[in-house]
């Protein structure tokens, strides 16, 4: 949510996503973003899954600029839905930031789910609670060399690295 606050004009985005043919691997998804006085708002909706399986998410993001660092908070309402089992909402809450170290270097945090949401009591079964922090360095302006890592909770890290360069 932090990186919102690097957007300047209304935006609105919509996608859909049939993968495979297989109805129950499509994704959907809706948002909105806005400057305000004090920050940037967005709003977005996300739907994934058929009738026998499906996850809704409903998502209300704010952020701010406040000299190098932008910081973002997002309040998102999660809806599973199992055929035959019913289904169940879930509030989760998202915080992240971005600190513009130098034009070359960019810093950024996020924490999926800080609240860590009970899905199901009798399990203890919550939705799943992500750490990313991510580096971008830009020693061209063309070129971007992005590395991240990924901790769930409940698996072990993630390492991701890949290169953009921008032709035209």
């Amino acid at each position: 949510p932090a990186g919102l606050s690097e957007l300047k004009n209304l935006s609105v985005m919509c996608s859909l996503e049939n993968k495979y043919g297989i109805e129950g691997f499509n994704t959907m998804g809706a948002g909105v973003i806005s400057n305000i006085k004090v920050g940037t708002i967005g709003a977005s909706v996300f739907k994934f899954g058929d009738d026998l399986y499906n996850e809704q998410i409903l998502s209300l993001a704010y952020s701010n600029k406040f000299g190098i660092a932008s910081l973002g908070m997002k309040a998102n309402y999660l809806q599973y839905n199992i055929e035959g089992f019913g289904s169940k909402g879930v509030v989760s809450i998202d915080f992240g930031g971005i600190a513009t170290i130098t034009d070359e270097l960019i810093f950024g945090a996020y924490i999926r789910n800080i609240n860590q949401a009970k899905v199901a009591e009798l399990a203890e079964e919550r939705a799943p609670t992500l750490l990313n922090a991510g580096l971008s360095y830009r020693p061209l302006e063309k070129l971007h060399l992005n590395f991240e890592a990924e901790k769930d909770l409940d698996y072990n890290a993630t390492l991701r690295v890949g290169m953009e360069y921008m032709i035209l």
